[in-house]
């Protein structure tokens, strides 16, 4: 068991109501669990407490009615929680011990004297509103969260979002580069620590508010009701807590939100963009986040070499990347496949091909001598292979960049290994396993 269960067992632990399993589990957690211990300790305390002030409010009507609501809403609890069948039985824990009576007395009158749901309230969920959740991000409130990105054939992506304004945002991708936008300047900086390099970017005719996917969920509060409205959808938890289910449809999404009955602000949030093939997920949600706003300059930070747009309004790796050639792509491929001892790789993408070329030197056992000797080649020409891959898919507009699906042996002249539609084409580029590269009409393609 966790500490979030054993902590359940505390009150029957003092109660004296576990089983001999159960007690002397317990007894050597609390031993080894500083934290759990603690937890002991306040809840004895509040037992005492409790008996002494509810002692003169023990009546037997009001203890039916108190046990009643505390078994109604503990199954409530634990049913959100997934926790049914848990070792702790309410009835016996409540109904065998009459300090835990008379404390549970005491506390439900405390909780009404001074106005408090303390057992009930919106645990459930029944009372939370949409208009409570608008009402938490209607004004912005500086958050961090994990937002993940699926695309339709594409794997998905996540990064880290830091939010510092409604114009200032930092974002974080997992394989350590960062982008901070300023859109009231507007500028981006994108930074690879790495390399400790920069680009830093004016963002000319780029408007100068952003619009936050959550400003995104509050506008669902303005669709016509044509449009189905907002919907409850349940309770459940995520996340580790007890969160209320919202979603919105229309023609242009489909927005679901789940948020924390507590602090009714959101825990989980889906935006799916109708007949776009795409989905955005926010969760790890922290709000009111202290942040260092040096973090969301959009200037370099010292010791970075940077990239600055010329008149042209091109950066330095664009002109690199425009200068690349179908040849770059070719001999990329093959300095590859020597390397890899005539054997084309399963993957082009960049860092799966770096994962392909760590593990074939980790198998050889190559010196680092070797590694350098073999590896700076290959390289030096990969990188103008992989920046020629990306202008096809970027500036280019190619339809239809395939990669092979199968591996493919150097040298195999009938078998395509990369194939693309050039845009205003009427036939595919193939480059076969010999790297030779013709032009071959749709119908010759491999099946």
């Amino acid at each position: 068991m966790n500490c979030a269960e054993y902590k359940e067992l505390l009150a029957a632990y003092i109660e004296g109501l576990l089983d001999e399993t159960e007690k002397r589990s317990v007894a050597q957690h609390l031993r080894d669990c500083a934290v759990c211990r603690a937890e002991l300790k306040q809840t004895s305390n509040l037992c005492s407490r409790l008996v002494n002030n509810g002692k003169n409010l023990a009546q037997t009507n009001l203890e039916d009615v108190v046990l009643e609501r505390i078994i109604r809403e503990q199954n409530l609890r634990l049913k959100a929680a997934s926790k049914i069948g848990a070792s702790l039985n309410i009835w016996r824990t409540i109904m065998k011990s009459p300090i835990t009576k008379l404390a549970a007395a005491a506390a439900i009158t405390i909780a009404v004297l001074i106005g408090v749901h303390y057992l009930g309230g919106s645990i459930d969920g029944a009372s939370l509103a949409w208009a409570d959740v608008l009402e938490q991000i209607s004004s912005f409130r500086p958050y961090n969260c994990t937002c993940t990105v699926e695309d339709e054939g594409a794997p998905a992506r996540s990064y880290c979002l830091m939010r510092f304004s409604l114009t200032k945002r930092r974002e974080i991708y997992s394989d350590g580069h960062i982008v901070v936008f300023d859109l009231a300047v507007p500028r981006m900086l994108t930074l690879i620590p790495e390399k400790k390099h920069a680009v830093e970017r004016m963002l000319d005719g780029q408007p100068t508010t952003d619009p936050d996917l959550l400003r995104m969920v509050s506008s669902i509060q303005n669709r016509p009701s044509g449009e189905g409205g907002i919907q409850e959808i349940g309770v459940q938890k995520i996340e580790g807590r007890v969160a209320k289910g919202f979603r919105s449809l229309s023609k242009f999404n489909d927005i679901t939100v789940w948020a924390d009955v507590e602090t009714k602000l959101p825990v989980h949030v889906e935006i799916i963009h109708v007949g776009k093939g795409r989905k955005i997920t926010m969760s790890e949600f922290k709000f009111d986040a202290d942040f260092d706003e040096s973090l969301f300059s959009t200037t370099a930070p010292e010791g970075y070499t940077v990239d600055r747009p010329h008149k042209d309004g091109l950066t330095e790796l664009q002109k690199f990347m425009r200068s690349t050639t179908e040849e770059d792509l070719v001999e990329g491929l093959r300095a590859v496949a020597v390397f890899l001892d005539g054997q084309f790789p399963p993957e082009i993408e960049l860092r799966k091909l770096q994962t392909t070329l760590r593990e074939y030197i980790k198998q050889h056992n190559l010196s680092e001598s070797e590694v350098k000797e073999r590896l700076t080649p290959v390289s030096e020409k990969w990188t103008k292979a992989h920046w020629y891959t990306m202008l096809l898919r970027g500036e280019m507009d190619v339809r239809n960049f395939h990669y092979a699906d199968e591996r493919v042996q150097l040298g195999d002249a009938n078998t395509p290994v990369m194939w693309w539609w050039p845009k205003d084409s009427e036939t595919y580029r193939v480059i076969y396993g010999d790297l030779s590269v013709r032009d071959v009409v749709p119908e010759n393609l491999p099946k």
